[in-house]
């Protein structure tokens, strides 16, 4: 170094011994007579290093810096009112930025459950935000909903797509998403959503539609709904308070109560077809018209069970 006429700084100079073995030697060096002791850990343009070079403390230095960028996100995110989900999308790009950072060199970390779930945490509170679900929907069904692709998926999409021109990152993608796809037909959970939601590709790839509050409670049955309030202890009886014929959840509420029987003739107006969990999602996506009205129809049904179920909280303290 010296004959190339470069020099090292000994006050800012940190050293790590690369090594797998937990039990080693005390090591030192000396530079420029000052001695420079081994450390655990060292960060080196952005990346944590550690003495084992599984990076799991990067990870976790990462997915704290980003669950803080959710939690300042927040506020401008409420589950109820707030920006769009496409501009909610458009948030969720710092947290991305934040846990992405240098992933084609820490991603073997994410075989360890312990860091692949610290970075899940991550995403689970971003989409939370975008779907504006209840923190009772599993992570996986607000991933859906929000259209955030899985950590591990994405990170091994960013690996093999290393100075990749964009026709070929926009093929990688879509054979990311029928990864997702594969996994998601055959996870087992989340059944309402997988009657809904087959497909997630048409989902992921829709070019109109909002989802907000009210959606979101349709689409995975946690809500205002009896089944949902008793299942959380708010209500001691799961009866539909409308017809009192069966349990009241999501698909007793939008395709079979009395109650909302004429909101369900326009849809199926639209439509230009009998109304079924198989078909709703389709037709949202097939149409922009198709949305607006199972949107305005969502809206009108959940709305009107939200405003009930406040009054009965009423009675029931006074």
């Amino acid at each position: 170094m010296i004959n190339n006429d470069l020099s090292l700084a000994p006050e800012k100079t940190e050293a790590i011994l690369a090594i797998r073995r937990k039990q080693h030697g005390h090591v030192e060096f000396l530079l420029e007579g000052k001695v420079i002791e081994t450390t655990d850990s060292l960060k080196y343009l952005g990346v944590i290093i550690d003495k084992g070079m599984n990076f799991g403390k990067h990870i976790t230095h990462a997915a704290n810096r980003a669950s803080a960028a959710v939690t300042a996100l927040c506020r401008i995110m409420p589950r109820i009112g707030g920006s769009s989900e496409s501009k909610r999308r458009i948030l969720s790009v710092v947290t991305d930025s934040i846990l992405l950072y240098a992933s084609p060199i820490w991603e073997n970390v994410l075989k360890y459950q312990k860091y692949k779930t610290m970075a899940e945490q991550v995403q689970r509170k971003m989409a939370l935000r975008i779907s504006r679900g209840y923190r009772t929907i599993s992570t996986e069904a607000a991933r859906v909903i929000s259209r955030i692709v899985p950590i591990d998926l994405m990170v091994e999409e960013r690996t093999g797509t290393i100075g990749m021109a964009e026709v070929q990152k926009r093929s990688a993608r879509k054979n990311t998403i029928a990864k997702w796809q594969n996994r998601w037909q055959n996870s087992g959970k989340d059944i309402w959503l997988h009657r809904l939601l087959p497909d997630i590709t048409v989902w992921y790839y829709r070019t109109h539609g909002e989802v907000d509050s009210w959606l979101t409670q349709v689409m995975t049955s946690h809500g205002s709904f009896q089944a949902y309030l008793k299942r959380i202890s708010k209500s001691d009886d799961d009866t539909c308070i409308y017809c009192h014929e069966e349990p009241d959840d999501a698909c007793h509420s939008l395709f079979r109560c009395n109650k909302w029987r004429e909101q369900r003739e326009r849809m199926e107006a639209t439509f230009g077809q009998e109304l079924r969990p198989g078909n709703l999602i389709h037709n949202m996506i097939e149409d922009a018209h198709k949305w607006r009205t199972v949107e305005t129809v969502v809206k009108e049904i959940m709305h009107t069970k939200e405003e009930d179920e406040i009054r009965r909280d009423k009675e029931r303290l006074n």
